[in-house]
């Protein structure tokens, strides 16, 4: 689930799982972002042996954007929404599909979405 947000964090106390595959069924779509986010080797390792990953191990491999201890939750996920701001609806939506795109197209079609979207997306801000 958390591969799927814009944005993740996590206490110290957390502590991430797949257990999926040891259960009998497929871990959904944590079988693509998961390689994705931590390389094809790694992903294997965690979804085939269901290993557990603390929030430390996450932060590192890139599953989670930071970590902070409980107390602190509240004010790192203010910090860090100021941190996103402002944000342009049209730009962001934009940009989250040219990331999801970006490992499944060629170069010289990217660069067409791309110009595509820029020129869009400059139209929105000018009105």
């Amino acid at each position: 689930m958390a591969l799927a947000c814009d944005y993740r964090m996590a206490t110290t106390r957390s502590v991430f799982q797949a257990p999926e595959v040891k259960e009998g069924f497929l871990p959904e779509m944590a079988v693509f972002r998961l390689a994705k986010y931590i390389g094809i080797g790694a992903a294997r390792h965690w979804l085939l042996t269901s290993a557990q990953c603390s929030a430390m191990e996450a932060t590192h491999s890139g599953i989670v954007d930071n970590q902070c201890e409980a107390t602190a939750f509240a004010e790192a996920i203010r910090v860090s929404q100021l941190a996103l701001l402002p944000v342009h609806p049209e730009v962001l939506r934009n940009t989250r599909r040219l990331l999801d795109e970006s490992f499944a197209t060629p170069f010289e079609d990217a660069i067409g979405h791309f110009l595509a979207v820029q020129n869009l997306c400059l139209a929105k801000l000018a009105n």
